[in-house]
């Protein structure tokens, strides 16, 4: 419950208090034994009893019989009393020091009127009275308690005090209330009291003498960081004048380790203060109006900037409001300060430390991530050069398992910062070279000898020196004067460092293209070093790739003759470490991400090669066979080579597939298949003639036959998106369904293949029509309806039931046969009971089986579905553009017109138009007795097709 205060009550309340009345009534009974004294040792006990009665009672703020207490203490120093008694009376008068010096204070108000010279020389005579530590401490009490006479006291003490010539000269006595006191009036309402307080600073108490203890210094510092939120510049410039320790016209402005301590202390504990989140922006905003203070401290703080953004962000309901007000901080002071102080964590900061480096690299994910950097200059040269210092760091990586943690961090790190980098960095034309070259700087970096990473370090530490240190800036002219001297060399770091500070934006941004280029061929080396170590626990590349060259030699695979060898025994999946997968999808998508710019540090070729270098047999030569087609569309078989000086296809790519084709994980499977079809998308590193050889084809194929198992669920959907994906680019997608028929006619596992190919059709056709992409596998499956082996009959039959959500997509490819480009007729008119009836003869012979084998497989199909899915032919419209051409013919050639036309209103449309086909007088009594078979076979499926409308 609130309780009122003692000294909130006003003077007639207090009187009437009972705790005051008691207070009044111990006080009165103290005087009144002071008449009983008679000797000098009562009147010390007199006055410790008065001394301890106001004491206790010191929260009132009247004090009961005053006037006799007064009286009777003027008696205690009669003379003729002992000093004893003298001494014992002074202290009981010392705790009214600080009114009596408050209550002359008002005497300073103005200094031309007549109090104040006698009002000075009072507080003077006071002072040599009490001594000046006790009367110091009781005015700097007076300053802290009293905010109306803060001015007249600083009047007194800046009139008063001397400048110190040394740290000998400070008044140290009172050093921790004078602290408190200086704070106090620093936070002022009035702003010529906090003038006055910081004239006290830069006179008396001036940073170069270190008066203040850390803690004391704290308390002012704190105080006097939020002056500058008063946008008064006569304020600030007083305290800027404290802060770099400016006594005089003479001295050295200079930010010691002192003061910038205290000051990086105080504004850490703001920024850790929810409720006012944006007080120590604007104060490190205005801090930056002199660099030299505000530049090395935003520097110093930068990383507890970022860290109270981040912490604040996920802890408080501030987060939006305070990513803009960090954003908008961000955009008024320097990029190079920014990315200076990034680029020397990330250097100090290795990834293979030790120590946990996780909470930088998140700082600086969450700085790229949330936090938006518009500005050009960080786009096109701060970011890549980062970039590279990362690429490198991740490079001298020996052992990843021993700091897989701060490698994930660091990964997700690298591929924000690529992805943030302006497209315009990766390209850079030879007529801009050659333009850079016409100047010493550009002759420079463009040589052989020049290195990136020297380049970057000087450029940030040339960026912060030029700012801070102003009194010893270089002249451009000297500069240019150091390039143009013939004995300097180019390897002395004055050379570099003049280099670098006559370097324009055209050279830092050449310099940024370098590193990505240079970046680039380091990725590569980094995926062939991982990859080698801890997927395939090789030391050396050259020992994987020799291995695979074995294995090929013992287990050859071979496509001769269309025949193709499977391998139906199930894959044990290889167990790999979370971090090791995860890890190699960060090196997949860090490759892709640099794909999908222009830089390129080689080119592949397809060559074609001569037959007999096929048919040669000989094992011994690694001779992977890759095919594409012509300009005329015929195919054509050869060899890859690339640009490179030994005309191989670099290792990385053979490594990435091996990843494919010797790794029994899906996650490494499917992160390096994504990585090779995303490339050859972009068309840039791999060409698709890469992935063409069968035996790479049919191993692919092979895997992921067996991720459709019904033990791989969770790979499903994956899986199919796979098989989709790798039928873009492999040359011959007729080998895909070549394969995966092979399965299929397998004898071992036939219900598993089946089921297999049922997963892949059930899911493909939620992407596409998978009947125009397998149709060779579903006529196997057709081939099952007219099997004599009823167990194989009815697994075909279950197959359509399971797995075909909308069956009219298996017509399809039976439909494209009846209207192969192939089959030709010419229209005839016949004369029939007085009326012209239309008729068709065939132009040449046709495939008279495969044609009736169509209408074989839709009248099967169809008898052994329900009468719901047939029924849905007349409901479901015909979408396969092919068809609909065909369609446009059909109906204008029967006078049948309709919007949207079904497969029912197609399919018997069709069955006429056969039943209407004759073969001319040339064609052989075969062919006659095979179209009879088609037009009876057409007649029954317009019977069952009209008898479910």
């Amino acid at each position: 419950m609130y309780n009122k205060s003692q000294s909130s009550y006003s003077l007639e309340e207090l009187i009437k208090s009972p705790k005051y009345k008691r207070h009044s009534q111990n006080i009165e009974k103290i005087l009144s034994t002071f008449d009983a004294v008679s000797e000098w040792a009562d009147v010390i006990g007199f006055l410790t009893r008065l001394s301890k009665a106001l004491s206790s009672s010191s929260q009132f703020k009247s004090i009961p019989h005053k006037f006799l207490i007064a009286k009777r203490l003027a008696q205690c120093l009669n003379p003729a009393l002992p000093s004893g008694v003298h001494q014992k009376t002074l202290e009981d008068l010392k705790p009214c020091m600080k009114s009596l010096i408050l209550a002359l204070l008002p005497g300073f108000e103005d200094e031309g009127n007549e109090y104040y010279e006698q009002t000075f020389n009072l507080m003077n005579k006071l002072c040599d009275i009490v001594g000046k530590e006790y009367f110091y401490h009781c005015l700097f009490l007076g300053i802290i308690s009293s905010s109306s006479q803060r001015l007249y006291a600083f009047s007194y003490i800046l009139k008063i005090f001397k400048k110190p010539n040394s740290a000998e000269e400070i008044f140290a006595g009172n050093i921790v209330i004078c602290s408190r006191c200086i704070a106090a009036s620093l936070v002022d309402d009035d702003l010529l009291v906090q003038r006055s307080a910081l004239e006290l600073l830069v006179s008396y108490l001036p940073v170069c003498y270190e008066p203040f203890s850390d803690v004391d210094l704290d308390i002012v510092v704190a105080s006097a960081i939020t002056v500058v939120l008063r946008k008064d510049m006569s304020l600030n410039r007083r305290l800027y004048s404290w802060f770099l320790g400016i006594v005089n016209e003479n001295s050295k402005p200079q930010l010691k380790d002192y003061i910038k301590g205290s000051i990086c202390r105080s504004l850490k504990k703001m920024l850790l203060i929810k409720e006012e989140f944006q007080k120590p922006y604007k104060i490190l905003l205005s801090l930056l109006d002199d660099s030299r203070i505000g530049l090395i401290i935003v520097d110093e703080l930068f990383i507890d900037i970022l860290k109270s953004v981040y912490y604040h962000y996920n802890n408080s309901n501030i987060g939006d409001e305070l990513i803009n007000t960090v954003n908008m901080f961000l955009s008024m002071i320097e990029p190079y300060i920014i990315w200076s102080n990034i680029f020397h964590n990330l250097e100090k900061h290795h990834p293979q430390d030790n120590n946990d480096n996780k909470e930088i690299y998140q700082l600086f994910e969450f700085l790229i991530s949330f936090i938006k950097i518009t500005d050009e200059e960080a786009e096109i040269i701060h970011l890549p050069f980062c970039f590279y210092l990362m690429i490198n760091k991740l490079n001298e990586i020996e052992n990843y398992e021993k700091c897989n943690d701060n490698i994930m961090v660091y990964m997700k790190l690298l591929l924000s910062f690529l992805n943030r980098i302006s497209k315009s960095s990766f390209k850079f034309t030879e007529s801009k070279i050659n333009e850079l070259k016409t100047t010493p700087v550009g002759v420079y970096i463009t040589s052989n000898k020049f290195n990136e990473y020297y380049f970057i370090k000087d450029y940030y530490k040339m960026q912060m020196s030029n700012i801070i240190d102003t009194y010893n800036n270089r002249l451009s002219s000297n500069n240019e004067n150091k390039l143009n001297n013939q004995n300097i060399s180019d390897d002395n770091p004055e050379y570099i460092s003049s280099i670098v500070e006559n370097a324009t934006v055209d050279h830092y941004s050449y310099v940024a293209h370098c590193c990505l280029k240079k970046g680039l061929t380091i990725i590569f080396d980094i995926y062939e070093k991982y990859t080698t170590k801890c997927i395939f626990n090789k030391e050396r590349v050259e020992d994987v790739l020799s291995e695979h060259h074995l294995q090929q030699q013992l287990q050859h695979t071979s496509y001769h003759n269309n025949e193709i060898n499977i391998n139906e025994k199930s894959l044990e999946s290889q167990h790999f470490e979370n971090w090791k997968i995860e890890l190699y999808s960060y090196f997949c998508s860090l490759i892709f991400e640099m794909s999908e710019n222009s830089i390129n540090p080689y080119k592949l070729e397809f060559v074609p090669v001569e037959s007999d270098y096929i048919r040669n047999d000989d094992l011994n030569i690694n001779k992977a066979v890759y095919q594409s087609y012509n300009n005329y569309g015929r195919k054509t078989f050869g060899n890859i080579i690339s640009s490179q000086p030994d005309k191989a296809i670099p290792n990385w790519i053979l490594l990435l597939k091996e990843c494919c084709i010797s790794i029994n994980n899906f996650h490494i499977i499917n992160s390096s298949l994504l990585l090779i079809f995303d490339i050859i998308g972009k068309k840039n590193f791999i060409i698709k003639e890469v992935i063409s050889d069968y035996n790479f084809i049919i191993k692919i194929i092979e895997k992921l036959w067996n991720y459709l198992s019904e033990d791989c669920v969770s790979y499903h959907i994956q899986t199919v998106k796979l098989f989709l994906e790798f039928n873009k680019f492999v040359s011959s997608t007729y080998i895909i369904e070549k394969i995966i028929s092979a399965y299929l006619n397998s004898k071992d596992n036939k219900q598993k293949n089946f089921n297999k190919f049922g997963v892949l059709w059930r899911i493909a056709d939620t992407m596409i029509n998978p009947a125009t992409l397998f149709s060779q596998p579903l006529f196997i499956l057709f081939d099952t309806l007219f099997s004599s082996d009823q167990q194989e009959k009815q697994m075909g039959e279950q197959w359509f039931k399971i797995y075909v959500k909308d069956i009219c997509v298996c017509f399809d490819p039976l439909l494209q046969i009846l209207h192969s480009s192939l089959i030709t007729r010419k229209i005839e008119e016949l004369e029939y009971e007085n009326s012209s009836v239309m008729n068709y003869k065939y132009v040449k012979e046709i495939n008279f089986d495969q044609v009736n084998y169509a209408l074989e497989c839709i009248i099967s199909l169809i008898t052994s579905l329900s009468q719901t899915y047939v029924k849905k032919l007349w409901r479901t419209p015909l979408k396969l553009i092919s068809l609909l051409n065909k369609w446009d013919y059909l109906s204008k050639e029967y006078n049948y017109e309709t919007s949207n036309v079904s497969y029912g209103e197609f399919i018997a449309l069709t069955c006429i138009l056969f039943i209407q086909s004759e073969t001319p007088s040339n064609f052989s009594q075969d062919s006659k007795i095979k179209n009879e078979s088609i037009q009876l076979q057409s007649e029954k499926l317009l019977l069952i097709i009209l008898n479910f409308i």
